[in-house]
C-alpha cells in the first residue's frame, strides 16, 4: 500500500533548495557590502539619511574563461553636499550576471597599477627557492597573483575576488588588466580637474 504524500511533504525537498540559494546569495551580497565598507568609496556610498549619487563610467572589460572582468569609474556624491569621491568598480560577470563587484580607492589605484606592473615583470631572482608566489591586494579584497615553479619555467598568472575561485590571465591579459588601470586613473583625474 501506497501512502498519500500531502503537498508539504511533496514540496520540503524544494523548500530546502530554495532556502539554500536565498541563503547563499544573501550570505554572498553581505560579504560584498562588508567588504565596500572597507573603502573609503564604499563607506561614503553607505551615509544614513542621504541622497547618494553614483556615477559610472565604463573604461573598458578583459574577457576571460570563465566570464570578463569589467572596469568601470566611480564619482558620488550626496545631494546637497560639495563633496565628491573617485574610484573605480571591477566586476567580474559570466553571462551577464554579476559574480563578484570590488571598489577600489582612488587613493590606492597607484599603488594597485604599480603593483600589476612590477608582477608583471617579475621573474626568478625574486627568490633563491625553487618557486614563489607574488601577490598585491586592495583594501576590499581584489587580488592580482603571480606564480612559478621553476621546474615548470613557466609564470602563471591569476586575478581573484576576495575568497571566489582564482581567475587564470594570461600574460596579455595581465597588460591589458594594466592598461585598463591606466586609463581609468586619466579618467579619474579628468573628472576631478573639471568639477
Amino acid at each position: 500500500m501506497n501512502p498519500i504524500l500531502t503537498w508539504s511533504e511533496l514540496t520540503k525537498p524544494l523548500r530546502w533548495v530554495v532556502w539554500l540559494a536565498a541563503s547563499t546569495l544573501a550570505f554572498s551580497i553581505a560579504a560584498q557590502d562588508t567588504n565596500d565598507l572597507k573603502t573609503v568609496i564604499g563607506q561614503f556610498e553607505s551615509k544614513p539619511d542621504a541622497i547618494v549619487v553614483k556615477g559610472f563610467g565604463n573604461v573598458g572589460s578583459i574577457p576571460l574563461n570563465p566570464g570578463e572582468v569589467e572596469i568601470r569609474t566611480r564619482e558620488s556624491q550626496i545631494i546637497g553636499g560639495t563633496e565628491k569621491i573617485y574610484g573605480l568598480v571591477v566586476e567580474w560577470q559570466q553571462d551577464n550576471v554579476q559574480h563578484r563587484r570590488i571598489l577600489v580607492d582612488d587613493d590606492e589605484l597607484d599603488t594597485f597599477i604599480n603593483a600589476i606592473n612590477y608582477l608583471l615583470q617579475i621573474n626568478y631572482n625574486v627568490t633563491r627557492q625553487p618557486a614563489f608566489e607574488a601577490s598585491f591586494t586592495t583594501k576590499a579584497g581584489l587580488q592580482v597573483i603571480v606564480r612559478s615553479d621553476r621546474k615548470a619555467g613557466t609564470l602563471l598568472a591569476w586575478l581573484q575576488f576576495e575568497d571566489a575561485p582564482r581567475l587564470a590571465l594570461t600574460s596579455d591579459q595581465m597588460q591589458q588588466f594594466s592598461n585598463l588601470l591606466q586609463q581609468a586613473r586619466k579618467k579619474i583625474d579628468a573628472l576631478r580637474d573639471n568639477k
